[in-house]
């Protein structure tokens, strides 16, 4: 074989290296990239399922801490007529009905804090209901120290779902990794 085959067979092996390199660099990084894009996406999914379920539920107790308080300020006395009793224990059923439906959502699509903060909440409106129907104090008079503990949970959730972690490039965690290892022959 001549010199110049050999350096023909020599270029064309070195750009089948060259363009092998390059694709398998570009391979890598595109799916570095689309693993981190599914990330962010998951992350922004999760955080809108939050927020929706979490208004739904603020919204339906809102809603039935409206219909006990306009009860109670509408009758004027401890006792109705039956057939007004009848309907506002209807209304009142379909509202807890929907607003227990909307906790359990919430708690489903909740982290550890927040869910805690929803069932310590349910158990203080469950009574404050109760309270509220009997006509007895407090009732819903201190309802807003109450939610806001479940609030801020929430909005500590929240902001964590829409904050964006900051990731080192690789080579750098396992340097990392590599200086901060203890050597075999060091004792600990």
């Amino acid at each position: 074989m001549a010199w110049s085959d050999w350096t023909g067979a020599i270029g064309v092996v070195s750009g089948v290296a060259v363009t092998s390199v390059f694709g398998l660099i570009t391979v890598r990084l595109t799916h570095r990239w689309q693993r981190r894009l599914r990330s962010d996406e998951r992350r922004q999914a999760r955080g809108d399922l939050r927020r929706d379920a979490y208004a739904a539920f603020l919204i339906q107790t809102q809603k039935m801490i409206d219909d006990v308080s306009a009860w109670m300020d509408s009758t004027g006395s401890a006792l109705a007529p039956p057939d007004r009793v009848a309907a506002f224990a209807r209304d009142l059923g379909t509202c807890s009905h929907e607003r227990d439906s909307c906790e359990r959502r919430a708690k489903l699509v909740a982290g550890s804090e927040v869910r805690r903060a929803i069932g310590a909440y349910g158990e203080w409106f469950r009574g404050a209901c109760a309270e509220a129907v009997r006509e007895e104090q407090p009732g819903f008079s201190v309802w807003e120290k109450h939610e806001n503990k479940v609030f801020d949970a929430m909005a500590v959730e929240l902001d964590a779902d829409m904050t964006v972690p900051e990731e080192q490039p690789s080579w750098i965690r396992r340097s990392w990794r590599r200086l901060l290892r203890r050597p075999a022959s060091v004792p600990a």
